[in-house]
């Protein structure tokens, strides 16, 4: 014990001394054969280091220049000392990276170590610096462009490293070495930093930051060797490998190590590495924590510099991050302490070729591992995708315990999820997949027990067990995988109800092992495109007994988690689950779930935690408004023919004198202002005979209210007309409807196929007489402009009944064509922003086109006057398809999208296959387009056939350029039929999409809907999907059927008109007793509310505008022009009350939360 005393002593004098006498040396020639008075290369710091020194730089030169320091002739000395730093951001210009982990790394790098001429340090040479006979890290076949040795507390920053791969004493010679080949079977390998310690000198607490390896700091670039294809990189970035005796045995490991984001750093951004490479950190050992570096990816954040390509593969490694021997408390990723979480995540990029993994771990044991907050595949804007098909983790042997992604502790639990991209570009990768191997995800073992948990994975595999292989042969291991934690004496892999009813997602899982009996359910977003790209691969474990072929289920985005027999689980039985779904993100809408088996209480840090695989997926039958937060302004009203009193009416139904209706195709409705929806319905002429047709508008406030049954069209007295007044087709094509849309507005025009030309009551001038188109029983477009009193739903016809397109033209002498059917309505109008309306006609008169059904239009002013006569769209048919929006409107014609300015001019046209999916290219009975006189963009909702989604599609109106789509339907189009479709749009660009679908083949069809919203970028989901009629059948035993859609919406309410076999008093639960195609229409509210009413009133020279006190969260804003590239905040609101001055010009108003 004496002995000891004085050692200690001396120990402490030691570290006195050491402390005292720390220098900062000064580098300042690049030159490292430079050694006259007064310069100091990097070969004279080095070798001056003592314990406690720092390696500054200031080299001279000229402005922002990158100093490429040359390795010199058997390289630098190995590094011993403690307490080290090597800086290169001293370099006057270098700064350290300010950037987030996704974006790009904006460091500027001014010290570049350069052994490109093949010269490196032999690392082998460490046997001399420790006691002989015993196992020293690396041999004479491993050398380094820095080497380390024993010493502690090592800090290396701000420098960039390109080197040859291999020793290469010829110089330019570009042979390669095996950098796994630990004989030397060829040259030495040269890694960029490799540590290395014995048993005394323990080499920890390493720190590798804010360093560029195989890049070029001049550009960012990765450059080449003579050859110009040998990429100058080490054939390892960073190594640090195990000490052992002279028998093999009792290693020791040169850790903890970091490399990139040390934690609590107070400057994270700034410790961020590029790192290029087929090999980046091979190391033995445990206590490594990797963080916030690029790897593989080249500083912009958006290119992949993939090994497996460059030089033909030939510098491909085993992976980005390869740790073996005892991989615990291994930190790859975020550690979620709440401390610089967002920027220590690790950005991977890819494998197009495969042959390495992304991070490959061995031997045992394999305890405490966190892998999370990291993105692999895709570039930091979170959508570029890099080419890659390799396995991100191999593997978790049986002695594994394992964090992939989130422990849902409540800090920091978004950004502990992993983004997974795989397997892209599919096509390229997998031209074949029946006879391809999809590479795993993760290579697992039996006895290991991994959480995989909040992860965002798309296009991988079977995850996290990848238990299909088409023969069987993985399938015992997926059980003795699972044993240990969940009993496996029923299905191992959860499974979801396809009768789940939105907002209630009901389904069963294995029941745990204890202690792994704490049950949690995390629900997420599937990912489609693993879903269906992983039924190309037709592996036989995953065909049901009625031959259908699924795919690979995953989860795209993480939406919640669930207790077995939580508070949110409303079925008490262990292992069965009913959850409500409310609140959350269903997006596209089919989703699946995990069971998670955990030992301790949900909400545990490093809960002790394992994760089932994910189910298949369902999608939630819908339910009614109520299920997705909306309300009845006006319940279900239906519109029908009174055949006992032979008058039109609406309300309930009396069944035995309900006439039953034609056949003719769906309703159609408008929007006048923001007051009043306007649904027209076809109907029979009051003339007793109860077979002739006729047209009525119903006029239904928007903010609720009854209804009042207004006219199609007015006679040239001014009296309105119900008698017959089409004289060749009593099931003729439905009567189309306008609002003027602007705020304010009382005009509307109403269209329909007629024969007015041909009747008394239309014919008090020759309006009739210019052609010969109005003549027998010929029927055509007819169109009549109103105004309304919105207060009283008086409507005072603006100008007579005619033909907005082909009355003018004169020409006597030829017959049109089309036989009796001159126009259709086919078409249809819509009010301009400018007041105006635009009337389009199925026309086949061959007036404008020989062709025999062509699209022509016309656009007239309320007072009827026509500001541009018969125009040609498209030598083709349409139906419905024409929209207004900001400055002008559009028109589809089958495949093909036409834009107009407001005087009829075309400005362009846009295929619909530039959004990339599959619409109908007929005439367009079941897609439609949509849009708002507020809106610049133009919407396309539709489908490819039964058993496909709704989707939509938008373009800019100002480019015609396609911009973005979404699924719309969110059911499963596997069993699901779906069938037409219609939308319409508010000022918000909020937009609804109604369609006809049967969710499963126990319904038969009934308008569902859904609202969502665009942003000039992105589409949101505003609500599920939602059956919005009351009369609607929530299980398909009641056999209520709605179909053939129509909407039309305001900023507060959505009107959706369609037909069906209903209830006639609106009570669905006793079935259906109307006729057939009964018309009815209900009025419900938006979602996100709207805001609440704003009240102006006049005082004097100021307005006075106001809204509830009781509301809260909203601002006053104002633009002097709609739309408005931006508003202004209105100052000086108090109690939600602003008196504002009057001025000149126009003033909108708006509140926004």
């Amino acid at each position: 014990m004496k002995k000891f005393v004085p050692l200690f002593a001396l120990t402490a004098v030691i570290a006195c001394l050491t402390t005292a006498r720390a220098a900062i040396i000064t580098v300042n020639t690049e030159d490292n054969t430079d050694f006259s008075a007064g310069k100091t290369n990097l070969v004279t710091a080095i070798n001056s280091l003592s314990d406690g020194d720092t390696i500054a730089f200031n080299i001279p030169g000229a402005a922002g220049q990158v100093h490429y320091l040359q390795t010199p002739p058997n390289g630098y000395r190995i590094i011993t000392n403690n307490n080290v730093k090597i800086d290169g951001y001293t370099q006057p210009t270098a700064t350290p990276n300010t950037n987030p982990i996704h974006a790009a790394n904006n460091a500027k790098i001014k010290i570049c170590l350069d052994s490109r001429n093949g010269n490196g340090t032999d690392m082998g040479n460490i046997e001399s610096l420790g006691p002989p006979g015993e196992n020293y890290g690396f041999g004479h076949c491993e050398w380094a462009v820095l080497g380390f040795f024993g010493g502690t507390n090592l800090d290396i920053k701000g420098l960039a490293i390109l080197t040859a791969p291999a020793v290469d004493p010829n110089k330019n010679d570009t042979s390669l070495c095996n950098p796994s080949d630990s004989g030397c079977g060829g040259p030495p390998c040269i890694k960029g930093l490799s540590f290395a310690r014995d048993y005394p000198r323990s080499c920890a607490n390493w720190h590798v930051s804010g360093c560029w390896i195989a890049v070029d700091p001049a550009d960012g670039q990765i450059k080449y060797l003579a050859d110009g294809l040998t990429v100058a990189a080490p054939a390892i970035a960073i190594a640090a490998y195990r000490h052992r005796d002279a028998s093999s045995s009792n290693p020791v490991y040169p850790q903890p190590g970091i490399i990139g984001v040390a934690a609590g750093s107070s400057n994270p951004r700034a410790e961020f590495n590029v790192i290029i490479n087929g090999y980046g950190f091979d190391s033995e050992g445990l206590n490594y924590r990797i963080s916030g570096n690029f790897w593989g990816v080249l500083p912009d954040g958006m290119t992949s510099a993939d090994f497996s390509v460059l030089n033909g593969g030939a510098q491909l490694g085993d992976g980005f991050v390869e740790i073996g021997r005892d991989v615990s408390n291994t930190i790859i990723g975020t550690d979620g302490d709440g401390i610089n979480d967002a920027d220590e995540g690790n950005v991977f990029g890819g494998f197009a070729k495969g042959g390495a993994a992304m991070i490959n771990l061995y031997s045992t044991p394999q305890t405490n591992i966190v892998i999370a907050g990291n993105t692999f595949g895709v570039a930091v804007d979170g959508v570029t995708r890099f080419t890659n098909t390799a396995a991100v983790v191999d593997g978790f042997t049986g002695q594994a315990t394992a964090q992939f992604g989130s422990d849902f502790d409540g800090l920091s639990d978004v950004l502990e999820g992993n983004v997974v991209f795989n397997n892209n570009p599919f096509a390229t990768e997998f031209p074949n997949p029946a006879s391809a191997a999809e590479p795993r995800l993760l290579a697992l073992s039996p006895g290991a027990r991994v959480s995989f948990r909040g992860n965002r994975l798309v296009n991988n595999d079977l995850v996290p067990f990848s238990y299909a292989d088409g023969s069987g042969g993985r399938l015992a291991n997926f059980t003795n995988y699972e044993a240990a934690y969940m009993s496996t004496n029923a299905d191992i892999i959860p499974i979801l109800s396809t009768n789940s009813t939105f907002p209630r997602l009901t389904g069963t899982c294995a029941v745990g092992v204890a202690p792994y009996t704490n049950i949690i359910i995390d629900v997420y977003q599937l990912d489609p495109e693993g879903w269906e790209n992983g039924k190309l691969f037709g592996l036989s474990e995953l065909i049901t007994p009625d031959g259908v072929t699924n795919g690979f289920p995953q989860g795209r985005k993480y939406l919640g988690s669930f207790v077995d027999n939580g508070p949110q689980d409303s079925d008490p039985a262990v292992g069965k689950f009913s959850l409500d779904l409310s609140g959350l993100d269903l997006g596209p809408g089919l989703v699946t779930v995990t069971a998670n088996y955990s030992a301790d209480p949900p909400g545990t840090h490093d809960g002790r935690t394992h994760t089932s695989n994910f189910s298949n997926p369902v999608g939630l039958i819908p339910s009614g408004v109520s299920s997705v937060g909306l309300t009845h302004i006006v319940p279900d009203m239906l519109l029908w023919y009174n055949g006992a009193g032979n008058y039109f009416t609406n309300g309930p139904v009396n069944p035995t004198a309900q006439l039953a209706n034609h056949q003719n195709w769906e309703p159609n409705i408008s929007v006048l202002g923001d007051t009043t929806f306007l649904i027209g319905v076809n109907t029979f002429a009051d003339d007793g005979s109860q077979l002739n047709q006729q047209f009525v508008v119903t006029l239904q406030p928007a903010a609720g209210g009854p209804p009042k049954i207004g006219e199609e069209f007015y006679t040239d007295a001014g009296a309105p007309f119900r008698g017959q007044i089409n004289l060749s087709r009593q099931n003729g094509n439905p009567q189309r409807v306008a609002g003027d849309k602007r705020i304010g507005a009382t005009n509307f025009l109403t269209a329909a196929e007629t024969s007015a030309g041909q009747l008394a009551p239309f014919q008090s001038d020759s309006r009739w007489t210019s052609n010969l188109i109005y003549q027998a029983d010929n029927r055509y477009v007819t169109v009549q402009p109103f105004s309304l009193d919105t207060t009283t739903l008086v409507q005072t016809p603006l100008h007579k009944a005619f033909d907005a397109v082909y009355g003018n033209y004169v020409d006597n002498t030829t017959v049109p064509g089309g036989g009796n059917q001159i126009s259709r309505t086919g078409g249809t109008v819509a009010g301009l922003d400018n007041g105006n309306f635009v009337v389009v006609w199925d026309d086949k008169t061959t007036f404008s086109d020989p062709a025999g059904e062509v699209t022509t239009f016309a656009i007239i002013t309320p007072a009827g006057a026509v500001v541009k006569s018969h125009t040609l769209v498209d030598p083709r048919a349409i139906w419905d398809n024409v929209c207004a929006y900001h400055g002008g409107f559009a028109v589809r014609v089958q495949d093909t999208i036409y834009f107009y300015d407001n005087n009829g001019n075309l400005q362009g046209s846009s295929p619909q296959d530039s959004s990339g999916l599959s619409f109908d290219k007929g005439r367009g009975d079941g897609t439609r387009i949509a849009s708002d006189i507020r809106s610049y963009y133009v919407y396309l909702a539709g489908n490819a056939g039964a058993h496909t989604r709704v989707n939509v599609a938008i373009w800019d109106s100002r480019t015609r350029n396609f911009v973005t789509s979404a699924p719309v339907s969110d059911t499963d189009p596997a069993v699901h039929s779906v069938d037409r479709v219609n939308l319409a749009v508010d000022a918000l660009d909020r937009f609804c999409v109604a369609w006809a679908e049967s969710p499963t083949p126990d319904f038969i069809n009934q308008i569902a809907a859904r609202v969502m919203q665009f942003d000039g970028t992105n589409i949101t989901y505003l609500t599920h999907s939602f059956f919005p009629f009351v009369n609607y059948d929530p299980d398909g035993s009641l056999n209520l059927t709605t179909l053939t859609p129509s909407v039309a919406m305001t900023t507060r309410q959505i009107c959706i008109a369609a037909k069906g076999t209903i209830n006639s008093t609106n009570n669905p639960a006793a079935g259906p007793n109307t006729a057939a195609e009964t018309t009815l229409y209900t009025v419900i509210s938006t979602p996100v509310g709207a805001a609440p009413a704003l009240t102006a009133v006049r005082s004097g020279n100021s307005l006075v505008i106001s809204w509830p006190a009781s509301v809260t969260g909203f601002t006053l804003e104002s633009t002097g022009s709609l739309p408005a590239p931006s508003w202004t905040t209105v100052g000086g609101v108090v109690n939600n009350s602003a008196t504002i001055t009057i001025g000149s010009g126009n003033k909108f108003y708006r509140l926004r939360q």
